[in-house]
């Protein structure tokens, strides 16, 4: 039987620091190509986001975007402490409509003026349709209402008349004050803003999103 070299030959006590390290520079040798683009894409990302965050911290979009981040707040308690067995729809709602303003604020920061009419008008729409139904949810009804003390004590799940809702008048006007927002800020500054020509200078495919935070972005 040939004997193993000394080079070969495995030592008892495992694989020696010098291995490890060797393995370790062959593992980084080998996903570089692959982690080298991911890291590049999420600088990219994190830089826009806080340009876009900067472009938005002051100014007429900051307080529209603030009254809707209130009133997701208080439309979602509303319904929570009235018993409501959906209440949970109330909040998944809410941060639907966030998304559709903030793709309307993102398409006006970008200059896209067809998505930002799009945008505009699926953002208002919704608005207006969820302030209705908050309207026509103040009345009491039969709902399916949870964690009702009964004669045998704490009962679960039971259908049962709930009573009417009439604070949800609050949520149901802040839609409707950030209608009136959306409204003037898409005639008034969208259309200034358009008017405005661009500032002239190449385009740096790396950064879609211009840094106007020094001019009025609205």
């Amino acid at each position: 039987m040939p004997l193993k070299s000394p080079e070969s030959r495995e030592s008892p006590d495992g694989p020696t620091p010098a291995d490890t390290s060797h393995l370790a520079d062959e593992v980084a040798l080998a996903v570089a190509p692959v982690t080298t683009p991911v890291a590049t894409k999420m600088r990219s990302d994190v830089s826009r986001l806080q340009l876009f965050l900067r472009q938005i911290r002051t100014g007429y979009l900051m307080t529209g975007l603030t009254l809707l981040a209130g009133t997701t707040i208080v439309g979602t308690a509303i319904p929570l402490l009235a018993d409501f067995s959906d209440w949970y729809m109330h909040l998944a709602m809410y941060l639907t409509l966030l998304c559709f303003v903030l793709l309307y604020v993102r398409a006006h920061l970008l200059r896209f003026r067809i998505l930002e009419v799009i945008w505009f008008l699926l953002s208002a729409g919704l608005l207006a349709f969820f302030s209705w139904i908050l309207i026509d949810l103040i009345p009491g009804r039969l709902d399916v209402l949870s964690n009702r003390i009964g004669p045998g004590g704490l009962v679960g799940p039971d259908v049962a008349l709930r009573p009417a809702a009439p604070l949800l008048w609050l949520p149901a006007v802040l839609l409707w004050l950030q209608v009136a927002w959306l409204v003037l800020h898409f005639v008034l500054v969208g259309r200034a803003r358009h008017r405005r020509p661009a500032a002239p200078g190449p385009v740096d495919p790396a950064r879609p999103i211009a840094d106007t935070s020094g001019d009025d972005s609205g």
